[in-house]
């Protein structure tokens, strides 16, 4: 093998005068193969120097690669994401006050700034001309009211006091008009009789008296009541003044209109005679047009007062019944639609709030509902803002 002697550079005279001796030599190898493990040797030497700094060197907390995670003990955190915008902040209710009706304003107890609550009474307008729609529509309803009461009764016929069915004028089926006869009454149980007596014996003759009353023909006695005597006096028979005295007698059973009595009270006698008079006799008419659908008596029937007698119906009736049931229907109607159009002349805060805007005032007078808003409230205990927020953040 070939050496090669290097001689180290002289540093200086004063260094080798020093020393006293030269530098040993070096022999380094001078063939190609001898190179080339010197280059390995070198390799390796780094491959170690690397594999220690990167694995076996104890230094400080290990810094995790790139694209590693590093192991860490569960916690709970917040996790924050803030984005940033401008925006409106608007209240989180609002209400413009706009009238219903026009008029002038009696009432407006608010100022602008005052805090309101929902249903206080903001403005109080002039209602004259509603409260009497009001009445109108009240006195209809009662009209119609009465129209409908008025034939449904009606379609009952009834009697107007007690006594005897002395004949009956219509039969089931029979198609009957306002003012159609249906039956004849009269009361016989109690007969009067209205006698002259001398004008100088009236006088002493009152109402309330026990008299005797003597029945023609059968010359029966029976006890009466006088009912009035007459403050007129009469020319009867003869010249003589006479007044006219009314006798009341329970009939016992046998007595007509057709029968005829004089009378005494107590030492008067009467100065003629006269017939007697049933306390009532009436023909019952029918007050309402239709069909007699039933008959409720006959002939000799006795009858207090209201009892039916016949009974009225058919098409025609429960037709006219039917109008007059919608007439009242609507009647109600229009009187509920006055009562609400009074509510509207009253305004109340439909919200609580705080008063923004007053722009009418008490004395002003409102003259078109279509105008700008009476007053304005904002509902201030919470705000609200709305902004745009970037597609990204979102």
């Amino acid at each position: 093998m070939e050496t090669t002697t290097v001689m180290a550079p002289e540093t200086s005279q004063a260094s080798e005068g020093k020393k006293g001796r030269k530098l040993p030599k070096l022999h380094l190898p001078k063939s190609k193969k001898g190179k080339k493990w010197l280059r390995r040797g070198l390799i390796a030497a780094a491959a170690l120097l690397a594999a220690y700094w990167f694995f076996l060197k104890p230094s400080g907390p290990a810094v995790p690669a790139v694209g590693q995670y590093t192991p860490d003990a569960v916690q709970r955190r917040d996790l924050t994401v803030g984005v940033s915008g401008t925006g409106t902040v608007t209240p989180i209710d609002s209400y413009y006050l706009k009238p219903l009706v026009t008029g002038e304003v009696l009432e407006a107890p608010f100022e602008v700034g005052d805090r309101v609550e929902k249903g206080d009474v903001l403005y109080r307008l002039n209602a004259k001309d509603a409260e009497m729609s009001i009445q109108q529509a009240e006195l209809s309803v009662r009209q119609a009211q009465k129209s409908y009461d008025d034939l449904a009764a009606n379609l009952t016929v009834r009697v107007g006091g007690a006594g005897v069915v002395q004949k009956v004028l219509v039969q089931k089926g029979d198609l009957v008009s306002p003012g159609t006869p249906i039956a004849e009454i009269s009361d016989t149980s109690t007969l009067t009789a209205v006698l002259p007596f001398h004008s100088a014996d009236a006088q002493n003759i009152r109402a309330g008296q026990s008299a005797q009353v003597t029945v023609a023909g059968t010359m029966e006695t029976l006890s009466g009541t006088v009912e009035s005597v007459s403050s007129a006096e009469l020319v009867g028979a003869g010249g003589a003044l006479v007044r006219n005295v009314k006798i009341r007698v329970n009939n016992p059973g046998a007595l007509t209109a057709a029968n005829s009595a004089t009378a005494s009270v107590g030492d008067a006698s009467c100065a003629g005679s006269a017939n007697f008079e049933e306390a009532l006799r009436q023909t019952v008419t029918a007050q309402a047009g239709g069909e007699v659908t039933g008959v409720s008596v006959t002939a000799g029937s006795k009858v207090s007062a209201g009892s039916a007698l016949a009974t009225l119906g058919g098409t025609a009736a429960q037709s006219s019944l039917e109008d007059l049931s919608i007439a009242l229907e609507n009647a109600r109607l229009s009187l509920r639609r006055a009562q609400d159009a009074l509510e509207n002349y009253t305004i109340t805060a439909p919200i609580s709030g705080t008063v923004i805007e007053k722009n009418i005032k008490a004395g002003d007078n409102v003259n078109n509902i279509e105008s700008g808003a009476l007053a304005v409230i904002y509902d201030l205990s919470y705000l609200k803002l709305e902004m745009n927020i970037s597609e990204l953040d979102l």
